[in-house]
């Protein structure tokens, strides 16, 4: 056992000595191991831990654990700030997307500490669109945190098909959201291409009616070149080619609105 650093410390390692079964100095020596090691009171500096710290590991708070937990508290001590750090680096390049409010450990508890620590994974190489912060890390856990790829890019434009990641960032401008970047990479494809598809229906309803303009003006021309051999031959009467010409016009303007 490592020698205490403050006379409260050395007593009660004097008192447990003589007393190895009384819960009480079990109890006070721990508390003193706890508060004189180094990594206690790294983590109790550690910003991103303050607030579950002064929940679960306050001085006030350790009075309330027994000897047993207090054994339990001095092993899960310095397990804390690297589990923090990797459930940060998850949330920013790897699975913590996936976890859940049934997910969130007790850290006070080394089987709980290291169950999520493996169920941890991280990749750079795909990383995630978060506004979560270090300080901020137990939000992953709430089913409050947007995760759905959908939910966020329900409203988009043609231009945010170009930077999605700005449309996430405006459609859920007053929450919290984790997303992996693959998800929203795939809606931007499936989005791309549905533009596509309705870009290429346009041109192609286009072309059809550019076809239609000019088959109106070629079946125009050809009404208007009988017409004129009609006038020209005078191959009708003049009443008869009179009315010719009315319904003719009539006709050819129809169809020119029409079709």
């Amino acid at each position: 056992m490592a020698a205490m650093k403050t006379a409260v410390g050395r007593l009660y390692m004097l008192f447990e000595a003589c007393l190895p079964q009384n819960e009480k100095v079990k109890k006070r020596l721990n508390i003193c191991k706890i508060a004189e090691s180094i990594t206690y009171n790294e983590l109790k500096s550690y910003a991103p831990f303050a607030r579950q710290f002064e929940q679960l590991f306050s001085r006030d708070k350790l009075l309330e654990y027994n000897a047993e937990k207090l054994d339990e508290i001095v092993k899960v001590i310095p397990k804390i700030i690297p589990l923090v750090e990797h459930i940060s680096n998850a949330i920013t390049y790897g699975n913590a997307v996936d976890l859940t409010e049934k997910d969130i450990p007790d850290f006070t508890s080394v089987k709980s500490i290291d169950a999520l620590m493996s169920k941890l994974k991280i990749d750079t190489s795909t990383p995630n669109v978060t506004n979560i912060a270090k300080n901020n890390f137990m939000d992953i856990f709430s089913d409050k945190t947007i995760k759905d790829s959908t939910k966020a890019l329900e409203s988009v434009s043609a231009n945010d098909i170009k930077n999605p990641i700005e449309a996430v960032k405006r459609n859920l401008n007053n929450t919290t959201y984790c997303i992996k970047a693959e998800d929203i990479k795939a809606i931007q494809d499936t989005y791309a291409k549905k533009i596509s598809e309705i870009k290429a229906k346009l041109e192609s309803v286009k072309n059809e009616k550019w076809k239609m303009r000019r088959k109106k003006w070629l079946y125009i021309g050809i009404a208007f070149i009988i017409l004129t051999v009609f006038n020209a031959f005078e191959l009708l009467s003049m009443s008869n080619l009179n009315g010719l010409n009315y319904l003719s016009t009539i006709l050819l303007v129809l169809y020119f609105f029409i079709g």
